[in-house]
């Protein structure tokens, strides 16, 4: 487990605006708990955007996730934060009959910071999603194929990869895309690296730039922002489709072999993991592929997943 996070407990992180019409980016950090480099970077971009003071199109809103967590540094308190964001549990929220959970108050209260942002009529509505693992890696973008997301993640020169979040119910991307907003998850990391952080706020200041919402010259540069993060990719397929999760079942003792990494090539029968409930029972891999989100810690629900690289695809 991490260390807790030394941060004020405060939901927004930062708040910019010079009152122009433009587009309305979300950016949120430390949905899980133990993953802080996303609400470092908010804090980091939030305070260089108030002392440089630059002209902006539109407003940027960074707000923090799991606060609870994030003190603690556990990926969630009662259950995953990251889970809860179906229509029946909205309505829950909204209706005062949501189960009684820490991360019941923690949804409340980034819905109600949402839902104010969205009172106004903006040119368009883009959420950032800034997300580590528990295993190394590249950066990497999860989301769902849609132009506009395409358009976000090709400025962000990481990875796209389709097909995890329907693999994955109650996310805060799919409640942006069930309102028809734009919405893509950035992977930065490994939890709690220096690296993450800085990827993160890369993240950051290129979609504030790729949104037209500043200025060339009104932030640090745009152009070595997104090179920053194309350095660690440029070796890595532009797409990649998810195949399979696997999902660890209540009691389950899953054990992931020690030493993968984000986007790894594995070869069919290769040995990724134990489970069972004494951790006997080998789990290989059924396929040649890529391996992403290996699970190195105690909470979570997937053990990991395997993608392909697509024979053919759309370019962005």
């Amino acid at each position: 487990m991490l260390q807790g996070i030394a941060t004020p407990r405060r939901r927004v992180l930062g708040d910019y605006t010079r009152g122009q019409p433009g587009p309305l980016l979300v950016v949120t950090g430390g949905v899980h708990g133990n993953e802080p480099g996303g609400v470092e970077a908010l804090e980091a971009v939030s305070a260089e955007l108030e002392r440089r003071a630059p002209p902006l199109r539109g407003r940027f809103l960074g707000l923090a996730g799991n606060l609870e967590g994030l003190a603690s540094g556990r990926r969630y308190v009662d259950e995953d934060l990251n889970r809860v964001w179906t229509p029946e549990r909205l309505a829950q929220a909204r209706n005062g009959k949501a189960p009684s959970s820490r991360e019941t108050q923690e949804q409340r209260e980034i819905l109600g910071a949402v839902e104010e942002a969205l009172t106004r009529d903006w040119e368009s509505v883009t959420l950032l999603d800034l997300h580590s693992t528990s295993g190394a890696g590249p950066p990497f973008a999860i989301l769902a194929d849609r132009p506009t997301n395409r358009r976000l993640v090709e400025a962000l020169a990481v990875p796209a990869v389709f097909g995890l979040h329907r693999n994955v119910r109650g996310t805060l991307i799919d409640w942006f895309e069930e309102m028809g907003h734009a919405s893509v998850v950035l992977e930065g990391g490994q939890n709690g690296a220096p690296e993450t952080r800085t990827r993160h706020e890369a993240a950051i200041w290129t979609a504030l730039c790729a949104l037209g919402m500043l200025e060339l010259g009104a932030a640090p540069d745009c152009a070595e922002q997104r090179e920053l993060l194309a350095a660690s990719t440029s070796h890595l397929p532009a797409v990649i489709d998810v195949c399979l999760r696997w999902g660890i079942e209540p009691g389950e003792r899953f054990r992931m072999e020690p030493g993968f990494a984000n986007l790894q090539h594995v070869h069919r029968g290769q040995l990724l993991a134990r489970t069972g409930r004494s951790g006997e029972v080998p789990i290989r891999a059924p396929f040649d592929g890529l391996l992403l989100m290996p699970l190195y810690q105690e909470q979570g629900s997937e053990g990991f997943f395997l993608g392909l690289v697509p024979r053919a695809w759309r370019p962005f």
